[in-house]
Order: C-alpha cells, then structure tokens, then sequence
C-alpha cells in the first residue's frame, strides 16, 4: 500500500510501469549499507532509477537527473546541482547550474520530452560503452 501511495514518485513509478520499486528510509549513517540492499534487491534490472538527494550522496550515479521547480532547494539539493548530468527546470535556470549539463526548460513545448528523453538514452549508450569518466566533470 505504502508504495502506490497516490502522489508519491513511487506510486509514479509503479503506474508508469516499473519492473520493481523499492522504498528506502535510512538514517545518514546507514544509508550507504540500506541503499545497497535495496540495489541488491534490484541487481536483476538492466538499469535501475534512484530518486532523492540522500542517495546520490552516497552513490555514484551514472547519470544525475536534476527537477528544478525552484527558485528555492533543500541544502541537500545545492550539492546535487554540481554533478547533475541533466537538468529540467520551470522558469529560470537554477543558479549554479554546471555548463556542461544539458538543460531543458519543462514549460516549454510537450513535444521537448522527446528531447530529454533522446537526451537520457543516449548518455546511458554512452556510458555503458565508454564509462562515467568519458566527460570531464566541472
């Protein structure tokens, strides 16, 4: 019940069609040995979908996805901003933004999600063939 909770990301992630989700609560202090049960749990998957701050902090992601709906973030948030790979924001581009990620403004045209997306498969191509260290992280 917990996991298809209405208006939860794992709910979304589940009715989106997810092949297995996994609701991880931690402290800090566990969260490097619960996050890599769950991954366990998960291993079977081509390519498994991490949301939260908490997690990139302690993993290294292949690719960093960043949701701005801001102006204004967790402090948490500031720290993930620096390594994201992708960032999708309404209205102004959030401050501190890397150059080298690419960004999408979500309030544009809907047809743009064919870009994100394009934009989403190809660093994974990329990084299965040529690994996270490829691009020069700033």
């Amino acid at each position: 019940e917990i996991l298809s909770e209405k208006g939860k990301d794992t709910g979304r992630f589940m009715q989106a069609g997810a092949s297995g989700v996994v609701w991880v609560k931690s402290t800090r202090e566990d969260m490097e040995e619960t996050l890599g049960i769950a991954i366990d749990k998960l291993s079977h998957l081509e390519g498994i979908i991490i949301e939260g701050n908490s997690a990139i902090e302690v993993l290294k992601p292949d690719i960093v996805i960043f949701i701005s709906k801001g102006p204004e973030y967790k402090e948490t948030a500031y720290s993930i901003l620096k390594c994201a790979d992708i960032i999708i924001y309404e209205g102004g581009l959030p401050e501190g933004a890397p150059v080298r990620a690419e960004k999408f403004q979500s309030d544009e045209a809907v047809a743009d999600i064919d870009a994100d997306i394009n934009s989403v498969l190809r660093m994974v191509d990329e990084r299965k063939t040529h690994g996270r260290n490829h691009q020069k992280v700033g």
